[in-house]
């Protein structure tokens, strides 16, 4: 009997135990949270919450291969909470995201190759990593170098041939590796010391700013530059007369980008556009009347003009003096002799100068007046002859009226004759026909002729 009960007490109790494991897992599917409230969870309740949530293995003291298999792949990030994972889990982890090698202490060689061989980036994460992982890192990118401590010629060389910008984190790169870098972009120049004349050549052949980048470039390499685009006289510093008479033969405005050209090559600018003049410092005076010669308006880009330079502007137009600093004595005299009024240009004039403006315009006066006079005059025999030409005009009217009048009588007077003419006719034909009824009247051998009366 006793046993009986003792049977009956076990089966109840496992009913109950039953009952509350499935209203745990019931908790844990709706919230995955809830296992940290559950002392001792079973097997199925720990890999019913992970699946739901990886990170909720925290929770879970000593969890199985199979939980923590769960937890990470629903959640790699899951490994920061398990202690000393197995190679297996490790594996797992990192096949989900490389990142996950940080959160692994003490990884062994192979852990760290699969990383690597993942993602290169996953080298930043160890301390001393070998020499063969790092081959592997820059292998898969070039970038890598930059986190690499003393990488091997080997590993420079496969860098710089997958990106030439791999040079910039070289240090002491070869001949081989520069070359390599400027014959896959020009601009890697910028980034080399000593470059050879070769690497030189392949960077400007490709660019022509290039040149911008070249410390002494040769002559050779100069004019390989200019030929792609004048403008890269800008980066030569003293060019040879060879190299200006070069670019000036090109285009003339290239002038503008030579430092202290020669005077032949300003000679041969200003020949050709006076107005240079602007763009060279300091011309000579040889080049300065060149200019003037051809073109006054040059001398405004003249700083401190000679006298000679100042006359032959001055002479053309008298204007430019208010351009002139410190005009001479000589060049003042001649500006106003042209033009007293420009007296107001003129700094402090000297004696001579004034009376030279006084005079001037005197004789201004005089000659305008004398114009005035002209003026009159040519208006007054202007007003002459258009008089003369008005009476000619009437005259001419009324003669034609006059001969028009006599016209007009001569036409009445043939009128009166027609009208005569046509009378008589009429009289002459009714006195016909008078007789002929007279002649009818009488006997035939009277007839009456009234022609005869």
């Amino acid at each position: 009997m006793m046993k009986l009960i003792k049977l009956i007490t076990v089966f109840f109790s496992v009913l109950v135990l039953s009952g509350c494991a499935i209203s745990e897992l019931a908790k844990v599917k709706e919230n995955s949270e809830e296992i940290k409230n559950i002392e001792n969870p079973t097997e199925e309740i720990q890999l019913a919450a992970v699946e739901q949530d990886g990170m909720v293995i925290r929770y879970i003291k000593n969890p199985n291969e199979t939980i923590q298999s769960a937890a990470i792949k629903e959640n790699w990030n899951a490994i920061k909470h398990i202690n000393k994972p197995s190679y297996r889990i490790q594996q797992l982890a990192i096949n989900k995201n490389t990142d996950a090698i940080q959160y692994i202490n003490n990884p062994s060689e192979n852990i760290k190759l699969l990383a690597v061989e993942r993602w290169w980036g996953a080298i930043r994460y160890f301390r001393n990593p070998t020499k063969e992982m790092e081959l592997i890192a820059v292998k898969q990118d070039w970038e890598a170098l930059k986190i690499i401590n003393n990488p091997t010629e080997e590993m420079k060389l496969i860098a710089v041939k997958q990106n030439w910008e791999a040079i910039k984190s070289i240090n002491n790169p070869t001949e081989e590796m520069k070359l390599i870098a400027v014959m896959q972009d020009w601009y890697a120049i910028e980034y080399i010391s000593n470059p050879t004349e070769e690497m030189k050549v392949i960077a400007v052949e490709n660019w022509w700013e290039a040149l911008g980048s070249i410390i002494e470039p040769s002559e050779k390499i100069q004019m390989m530059a200019l030929k792609q685009n004048l403008k890269a006289m800008t980066f030569i510093k003293n060019p040879s007369e060879k190299i200006q008479l070069f670019a000036i033969n090109q285009n003339i405005e290239t002038i503008k980008y030579i430092n202290n050209p020669s005077e032949k090559v300003q000679l041969l600018a200003v020949k050709q556009n006076p107005l240079l003049l602007e763009s060279i410092n300091n011309p000579s005076e040889e080049v300065q009347l060149v200019a003037v010669k051809q073109e006054a308006n040059a001398i405004v880009y003249v700083k401190n003009p000679s006298e000679e330079v100042q006359l032959l502007a001055v002479k053309q137009n008298p204007l430019l003096i208010k351009y002139i600093k410190n005009p001479s004595n000589k060049t003042q005299i001649m500006a106003l002799k042209q033009n007293p009024l420009l007296l107001e240009y003129i700094k402090n004039p000297s004696n001579e100068v004034m009376q030279t403006a006084i005079y001037r315009n005197y004789q201004e006066q005089l000659y305008r007046e004398k114009l005035l006079k002209q003026d009159r005059e040519y208006k007054s025999q202007l007003l002459e002859i258009e008089k003369e030409k008005l009476r000619i005009a009437r005259d001419k009217v009324n003669n034609e009226n006059y001969q028009n009048k006599q016209r007009l009588a001569e036409i009445e007077r043939a009128n009166r004759a027609a009208e005569d003419d046509r009378d008589y006719a009429q009289f002459q034909q009714g006195m016909k026909n008078l007789t002929d009824q007279i002649n009818n009247m009488t006997p035939k051998t009277y007839n009456v002729n009234m022609y005869h009366y």
